[in-house]
């Protein structure tokens, strides 16, 4: 399977999950829904999953989309921003010199929290944990502490929260999907491999 369809599958049941313990109402794209999935950090990665194509949903989700409204015009309708990239490697000679394939932004109240995997230009370079925050999702200003983890590879990272714990499931070296834990959005604790055979 796809390194990104074992996140994508996995995140994919957690929102079936949600969708189904919020309501039973199949109007999918019905507001409140809607801006619970993404207050929760959840729907960018959601909709990348789905509109890609990269595999197939469960049956509840599919029913449901299908079932609804059609999506909003605020994820299908869009304007390259002016100043693009808002965010980017630093080009220079540190650790996040260059920025490797997906983060993962989080909005908890009013502020965006970014986890990124950043590396230095050349072969066999260690990949490591960055975060950033903004206000606007425009403006970012990288963690003074970076990069916040080190000691296994992480990248294509997904964060969800349940109580005071934030749970990122991300791809590891090798393209092994695993997961790391925290409390505070910066120390994570690596907790192994993902098995969803």
């Amino acid at each position: 399977m796809h390194r990104f369809c074992q996140v994508g599958f996995l995140v994919s049941i957690l929102v079936a999950v949600m969708i189904r313990s919020y309501g039973q109402s199949v109007q999918f794209w019905q507001t409140d829904r809607l801006n619970m999935i993404r207050n929760a950090g959840i729907l960018p990665f959601f909709l990348a999953y789905t509109v890609s194509g990269e595999g197939t949903l469960p049956d509840t989700i599919s029913r449901e989309i299908k079932t609804g409204h059609d999506f909003p015009p605020e994820l299908t309708a869009f304007t390259p921003y002016a100043t693009n990239p808002v965010f980017a490697g630093t080009g220079t000679d540190t650790w996040d010199q260059k920025i490797r394939e997906r983060g993962y932004i989080f909005r908890e109240n009013g502020t965006y929290h970014l986890w990124y995997t950043g590396y230095r230009e050349g072969a066999k370079q260690t990949r490591s944990l960055g975060y950033a925050t903004s206000t606007d999702g425009l403006t970012w200003t990288r963690y003074k502490g970076n990069p916040i983890h080190q000691s296994t590879w992480v990248e294509d990272m997904t964060v969800l929260k349940s109580g005071s714990t934030y749970y990122m499931f991300a791809e590891g070296q090798n393209d092994v999907a695993h997961i790391l834990t925290s409390t505070d959005r910066i120390n994570w604790q690596e907790k192994g491999p993902i098995d969803i055979r």
